[in-house]
């Protein structure tokens, strides 16, 4: 009865997952058409709008002959720009100054001409004939999670969403099991008996911390032939799936580090530190900073290589490299500078602790190019908790599809809202009807039961 219901919310889930990833990669590819479209046009400058009018190769015979015998006389504009425009216009109809034209076509083609000159600059939609030419998928957030802590966990889900802007939408889920109960209640109880027809569910071997590369070159293999390829991943520091697709699928993406998975490693490097000096607050303001760092200097390589050199120094009474716009001191170096998040509002004083935390921060430092160009998977972060609250992870779920079941309910519900139930209720109700035909509903006590099991999957 269960089954019933957990299909239908299925097929809604894959519908809307398949329409958010096709809306997220033409809204994306449009975007970046139009980025480009700018920047080409700011790189041209006023050439533009002194080109003038011409005569394209697929224009009617009519107008080629309308433009070519009607002359234009100059005019008085109220700008150089307008008095450009119209001279080159102007010029280009002298040769065929001598044909000759009624004054009703003449005062057309100069009212036509006024109001190309009025509105120089048009809008339009040039996506879906000019292309984006730098980029070829979009950029998707991913994260696992799994259904037990540490590293023995049978199961595991991951979702691929979209960006904050595009609405950050759900457009590919995955599940992992490694066992499937059906098959090992056979084998234990009816070893010599053929199982019974049913959807067996595991579909990994290995281990559990390989879950997380299986099911995202699943995920990105299933989008690029959908027809939605992926460029760009934004999430942990793991390298792994990166490793993984270059291998399997002789695919180069892209990734974006998360900024929070940045932070947070820092900090538990500066925990492992076991310093007496080096409290929690200390390493809570120092992540801080590090937020600071990143938000402001993104694509400013060398903005950010100087504040993270600043960073450690600062703590400690040393500005010499900070800049005025990250440092209260070289802004008022007059005044006595509290550091107001630090023990006793005063600067650190330890030099052993210092060296610690700049050997700390040398590789961070060296690899600042991968800081330039941060991302964010904090939507995959509350689609997980979203799955908590259906399936908890103190309940076993990954022994048969019920698991799938709670996972694509919740992307239904990210993508759609609530309205989603009434989508399952349309396709719960075409089925019934189907099905028991003329019968007595309130006798169907099956049905009864598959209506109360989908309002707990809901």
């Amino acid at each position: 009865m269960e089954r019933r219901a957990g299909q239908k919310i299925e097929e809604v889930a894959k519908r809307s997952m398949e329409l958010a990833a096709t809306d997220t990669y033409k809204l994306e590819m449009e975007n970046v058409a139009h980025e480009e479209m700018m920047e080409a046009t700011g790189q041209m400058g006023d050439i533009i709008d002194d080109l003038g009018v011409g005569i394209m190769s697929d224009a009617s015979p009519s107008l080629s002959t309308r433009i070519a015998t009607v002359p234009l006389k100059p005019e008085v504009f109220n700008s150089p720009t307008e008095q450009n425009a119209d001279n080159t216009l102007y010029n280009f109809q002298s040769a065929a100054a001598s044909s000759a034209c009624t004054p009703l076509n003449q005062q057309k083609v100069k009212k036509t001409v006024k109001r190309q000159i009025k509105n120089k600059t048009v809008k339009r939609n040039i996506a879906p004939s000019f292309p984006c030419r730098t980029r070829t998928g979009m950029s998707l957030a991913v994260d696992t999670a799994w259904h037990k802590r540490g590293f023995d966990s049978l199961t595991c889900h991951t979702f691929f969403m979209g960006k904050s802007c595009y609405g950050k939408k759900v457009v590919k889920t995955v599940v992992k099991h490694c066992a499937c109960g059906t098959c090992k209640w056979w084998s234990r109880h009816r070893p010599n008996l053929p199982e019974r027809p049913h959807r067996c569910v595991k579909n990994h071997q290995g281990s559990a911390r390989m879950m997380e590369s299986t099911s995202g070159v699943q995920g990105v293999k299933e989008l690029n032939e959908s027809g939605t390829p992926v460029e760009y991943l934004e999430g942990d520091g793991d390298n792994t799936l990166i490793a993984r697709l270059k291998s399997d699928l002789n695919i180069s993406m892209k990734k974006r580090f998360d900024r929070n998975h940045i932070v947070k490693n820092i900090g538990k490097s500066m925990f492992a530190l076991q310093e007496r000096k080096l409290s929690k607050s200390v390493i809570m303001h120092i992540q801080k900073c590090l937020k600071y760092i990143f938000a402001k200097n993104q694509g400013n390589r060398v903005g950010m290589e100087e504040n993270l050199k600043a960073l450690i120094p600062h703590q400690f009474g040393d500005h010499s490299l900070c800049k005025p716009h990250f440092c209260g001191y070289k802004r008022s170096p007059q005044e006595v500078y509290p550091h107001r998040s630090l023990p006793y509002r005063t600067s650190l004083k330890d030099p052993d602790l210092r060296t610690k935390l700049e050997k700390l921060f040398a590789p961070v430092i060296s690899n600042v190019d991968q800081y330039c160009d941060l991302g964010s998977s904090q939507q995959c972060e509350h689609a997980n908790r979203e799955v908590t609250l259906r399936a908890p992870k103190s309940l076993h779920y990954g022994n048969s599809e019920s698991l799938d079941f709670q996972v694509m309910a919740t992307s239904a519900f990210i993508n759609e809202g609530r309205k989603y139930i009434t989508q399952v209720e349309v396709a719960l109700s075409w089925e019934l009807f189907f099905y028991c035909g003329s019968l007595d509903m309130s006798k169907c006590r099956s049905w009864n039961i598959t209506w109360e099991i989908y309002g707990s999957l809901c």
